[in-house]
């Protein structure tokens, strides 16, 4: 469930591309996950203080639960069951079973169970006799189960593996002061005036009529938003977690935990990209105009029968980049971009010449824009990289048409006033994660996970190019 407290508009059009991109890429998200939710509505005092754990920056939070609390669960041997553990070791023991045995024995007959102590407002653990007599619920023999002490297992899990977004590379992840702020902002300067040449040194009208040298500041302001993810924990999984030689449910418990965090980077990264006209939100596609590639994409280079197929695509990017650098009057000194799988494969995989050079298309880009300290007489060389995600590929929720995106920003420069200046392009992020109190549900614990983002904020012009079909354009 996705919506807005403070607006009128629920925001549908976000709800369906973040559900859909997050069902496409997550397919069994509903066995760990409850809801999803994304709002502008301020956190509340009551919330702010009762929260359980917070956290500003890049760590993965860890859940931490108050110690002064009554347990949810206990556990309890009736009498009856106690002396049905009494009589049967007894028994077993006189027919010359040792003791040590004859425990294990009983201990497999136990039939485990659970209730709800309504008067203690707790969950009672138990055991009962089985309800065959001398029957063994837990033996190779019978109900073809195996116990757990005859089984040998290698003590590692293997899980799921997702493909990361790379969405801030592209940015400069800012806290900001106040992780409870409803609006961010960030200050420009800005100058006029210049000097003039003259061979006098005294007063005199032309050097009164000079333009002096003034400046002045202004802001850029903008909305918190926050997204959050709800996931449970179940009483059995806590009471299994605390079983001698059990490492696999504490594990899972903590992946489940992880995983909310990747759904909210997901999401994130999302915003990051592509913003969200319906909310307001600023993307990287929405500060600069979007440029539609021209020439031949990538792909299609790469895949058709041209010999020298690295050689066009370096050609390619060689423009492609010196464009973007010229008109950024080669200030820039760190140049970072995002491009499909399409476009990666090419720059990767394709052979600069099939008769006279195996070099892919990104070596020789290394080569041409490699950083170095200095470059002829002190002028610091541009450093770059090139990286692949997933979430730039066509006909994706975010972008559903048949041309792949690439996004390069200039997160850095070096400029005659300030000597260098950097975090040019900031994605604010007022809060990592946040759990708020935990609410009882019928089987467990709920937990909601916040995190606070702002929009894409781009003080310097030219900092952010994104292109259409750079590497793919689909029929």
């Amino acid at each position: 469930m996705i919506g807005a407290k403070k607006r009128s508009q629920n925001f549908s059009g976000l709800v369906r591309k973040l559900e859909a991109d997050i069902n496409n890429r997550f397919p069994n998200i509903s066995n760990s996950i409850q809801s999803i939710n994304i709002d502008s509505s301020p956190i509340s005092g009551a919330v702010r203080s009762a929260g359980v754990f917070i956290n500003v920056d890049s760590k993965v939070c860890t859940k931490d639960i108050s110690k002064e609390h009554k347990p949810a669960v206990r556990t309890e041997i009736p009498e009856a069951t106690k002396k049905y553990i009494d009589k049967t070791m007894d028994a077993l023991i006189k027919k010359g079973v040792s003791e040590e045995e004859a425990e294990k024995k009983v201990k497999d007959a136990l039939v485990p169970c659970m209730g709800y102590d309504k008067d203690s407002g707790q969950y009672v653990v138990s055991a009962m006799p089985p309800l065959k007599e001398g029957a063994t619920y837990d033996s190779i023999l019978e109900r073809t189960s195996i116990p757990m002490w005859n089984i040998g297992w290698l003590t590692k899990i293997f899980k799921q593996p997702f493909a990361t977004s790379h969405a801030k590379n592209l940015v400069s992840v800012e806290s900001f002061s106040n992780p409870w702020a409803d609006v961010i902002g960030v200050f420009k300067e800005s100058f006029e005036g210049y000097g003039k040449l003259s061979n006098t040194a005294r007063g005199n009208f032309k050097q009164n009529n000079s333009n002096p040298v003034t400046n002045e500041a202004s802001t850029i302001v903008d909305e918190v938003y926050n997204i959050s993810v709800d996931y449970e924990s179940d009483i059995m999984e806590d009471i299994k977690a605390n079983q001698a030689g059990n490492f696999i449910t504490g594990q899972i418990k903590a992946d489940r935990e992880k995983y909310a965090m990747m759904i909210l980077d997901r999401m994130q990264d999302a915003l990051i990209y592509f913003g969200d006209k319906e909310t307001g939100i600023l993307g990287l596609q929405d500060v600069a105009p979007v440029e539609v590639y021209a020439d031949t994409p990538l792909y299609e280079i790469f895949t058709g029968n041209d010999a020298t197929s690295g050689a066009k695509i370096v050609k390619a990017m060689n423009k492609l980049i010196g464009d973007f650098l010229r008109q950024n009057h080669y200030m820039a000194r760190e140049l970072k971009i995002n491009v499909s799988e399409y476009a990666f494969q090419a720059l990767t995989q394709a052979l600069y010449s099939d008769q006279f050079s195996p070099a892919s298309p990104i070596k020789v880009l290394n080569g041409n824009f490699k950083a170095q300290n200095e470059l002829d007489g002190g002028l610091v060389q541009c450093k770059y990289t090139i990286v692949s995600d997933t979430m730039c590929n066509p006909r994706t929720p975010f972008n559903p048409s048949d041309y792949d995106i690439a996004f390069m920003t200039v997160p850095t420069i070096s400029d005659a006033l300030t000597g260098e200046q950097s975090s040019l392009v900031i994605h604010p992020e007022l809060l990592k994660s946040y759990m708020i109190p935990a609410l009882w549900q019928r089987s467990g614990i709920l937990y909601t996970m916040y995190r606070r983002v702002g929009g894409i904020l781009a003080p310097i012009e030219g900092t952010v190019k994104t292109v259409m079909g750079l590497g793919v354009q689909l029929n």
